[in-house]
């Protein structure tokens, strides 16, 4: 019988493999997750006042207030930096750089989530 000898794998070459590439998975995950926020603002519009504080960095009041559809710009905002980081992550030669446009994904989506469910669960009534 004739075996072949199994490869041990060194983590500098598992490593090695991952240098270079972008991680579509990312971006895939990124773009998904920010069309469901699209879709739950949409589908729970019934369930939220017309007006949503959307500006919290203006005084009080009326000021504050915008129009219930606003809730979709943070997530829109996000897609637009996906598609920003991964054009980014295809066309530049440095590793570098490509890691950081993928992974800067992270902050943008949580965020992004993190902006839009606050304010559906300050003013919804469920």
């Amino acid at each position: 019988m004739n075996f072949k000898k199994p490869q041990i794998l060194k983590v500098s070459d598992i490593n090695k493999k991952d240098e270079g590439e972008c991680k579509t998975g990312f971006y895939i995950t990124s773009f998904l997750i920010n069309i469901s926020l699209i879709g739950l603002v949409f589908a729970i519009k019934n369930f939220i006042p017309p007006e949503v504080p959307f500006f919290y960095g203006l005084p009080e009041g009326e000021s504050q207030l915008a129009p219930w559809w606003f809730l979709t710009i943070p997530a829109f905002l996000a897609i637009t930096f996906t598609g920003i980081n991964f054009f980014i992550c295809r066309k530049n030669p440095n590793d570098f750089i490509k890691q950081i446009s993928t992974y800067m994904l992270i902050p943008i989506n949580f965020l992004s989530v993190i902006a839009i469910i606050r304010i559906i669960l300050l003013v919804g009534s469920f």
